[in-house]
């Protein structure tokens, strides 16, 4: 069992899936611009195959609309590459009220060109800028990795048990199932949202403590409560963590303003604070880079 790792967050898998299915191209779909209101961003990108989605431009009708026109171009005889803009209104026609407008463009695109695009298409269906790192597969670990496979995340799920994982997984959750689970803190991305709720106290320990030694993580996420978080406060000092890196434990982990004991409950908590930081944090790099921008 050491070492065993299980991936599917990488678009690579996704096209051997594919190439393994006998699919030889796929749709890429890119929102180039809008105007006025619309349910996704400029840059957003998803892939459109014979039968599966993987990202989303805004999801309802318009997704539906362009999945049809993407699914009749791959399914020409003999499929060839072309690229088509495309223009949405998202008005009464569609059966939505944003009032906006949508232009996108969809390329039609064999497998060898796909597997050799820019990291931006694998960034934009599978964010590595927000990566979610959970310690423990329990029943709060399983609940949150269903809750964070809806957002646009990537995330590492690290436990010793291999028969605990479940055997279907979202594209965006790699599973890493090793023996010494506190030994991936070091593999981890710099700024990472990490989130510790493992079976044991002792083993939560261990990882939080190289988490905040690392001094370089966006979040470190303890499930507990206050009485824990002063126990495991006086534990870290003793193993010479300084008042500033203690002061990076979050713990009791979660949103406050969502109650409840259930571990769905508390996987909802722990995923829309994890949001929240994401989002600030991103902020606070846009309002940095600005600015230096203007000097």
């Amino acid at each position: 069992m050491t070492g065993m790792q299980t991936s599917t967050t990488e678009l690579a898998t996704i096209f051997a899936d594919m190439r393994q299915a006998g699919l030889t191209h796929a749709a890429c779909i890119s929102i180039t611009d809008t105007s006025g209101s619309s349910p996704r961003e400029r840059g957003c990108q998803m892939l459109i195959t014979a039968d599966k989605l993987y990202g989303s431009i805004g999801g309802g009708k318009l997704e539906f609309k362009i999945m049809q026109i993407a699914r009749n171009a791959l399914a020409q005889y003999p499929c060839i590459e072309t690229s088509e803009q495309i223009r949405v209104p998202l008005g009464p026609s569609l059966g939505q009220c944003c009032g906006g407008v949508v232009n996108l463009l969809m390329e039609i695109l064999p497998l060898s060109r796909l597997e050799m695009m820019p990291g931006e298409l694998q960034n934009n269906i599978y964010p590595s800028n927000f990566q979610v790192a959970i310690f423990g597969a329990g029943h709060v670990g399983q609940a949150l990795v269903s809750v964070l496979a809806a957002l646009p995340c990537s995330v590492i799920w690290i436990d010793s048990r291999e028969e605990i994982f479940p055997d279907q997984l979202s594209a965006n959750v790699e599973i890493r199932c090793v023996e010494d689970p506190e030994f991936e803190v070091q593999t981890l991305a710099p700024h990472s949202y990490c989130v510790v709720t493992t079976h044991s106290h002792q083993l939560d320990e261990k990882i939080v403590s190289a988490l905040l030694k690392r001094n370089d993580v966006s979040c470190c996420g303890l499930i507990g409560s206050k009485s824990k978080a002063l126990r495991f406060k006086k534990r870290l000092t003793a193993r010479g963590l300084t008042t500033e890196q203690l002061s990076q434990l979050v713990c009791p982990m979660g949103d406050p303003a969502i109650k409840g004991k259930h571990p769905g409950e508390i996987a909802l908590s722990m995923a829309s604070q994890l949001l929240q930081m994401h989002q600030n944090d991103k902020l606070t790099s846009a309002t940095a880079a600005l600015r230096v921008y203007k000097g």
